[in-house]
């Protein structure tokens, strides 16, 4: 928790992940499970940062396609996430990406216990390439802005 209270970003991500893997074997963190309809209560209180929300879509994403029969628990978390069809897009090449050139063995659990440095790596380019692309156009301020005319 912070000095406020609120979960951190950490915690609410390792609650999502308890709760997506509640019937899988291995036990899950030492965090209480958090539920959709609580993500939900907490992202729109803000309480997650867009990049905090669409890192842990992404990787919940990858967690389905490792294993399909946690494919309902993800689309839960992604709705409760409000993660728009564009990123949702760009996760599916991802997983097609990663799950291609991943260690053999590789289970749900052990993406979330102990990611591989790829794929962590792969992700965050993934969010902060979506980023880049989705940010709204800067505005030219009068007066600020480089004035081509004085080159």
């Amino acid at each position: 928790m912070d000095p406020q209270g609120h979960a951190t970003a950490e915690e609410i991500a390792s609650g999502v992940l308890n709760w997506v893997l509640a019937d899988q074997p291995g036990g899950g963190p030492a965090v209480r499970s958090l539920d959709p309809s609580t993500l939900a209560k907490l992202a729109e209180a803000e309480q997650l940062r867009e990049s905090e929300v669409l890192t842990l879509y992404a990787y919940v994403h990858l967690l389905k396609e490792i294993d399909p029969s946690l494919a309902a628990r993800a689309e839960d978390v992604g709705g409760a996430l409000g993660v728009g069809d564009a990123f949702r897009d760009e996760c599916e090449k991802l997983a097609e990406r990663l799950l291609a050139g991943a260690p053999e063995g590789l289970t749900a659990r052990g993406l979330t216990e102990a990611p591989p440095v790829e794929v962590m790596g792969a992700i965050t380019m993934a969010v902060a390439d979506y980023h880049a692309r989705n940010r709204p156009p800067r505005e030219k301020l009068e007066g600020l802005s480089p004035d081509p005319s004085r080159s």
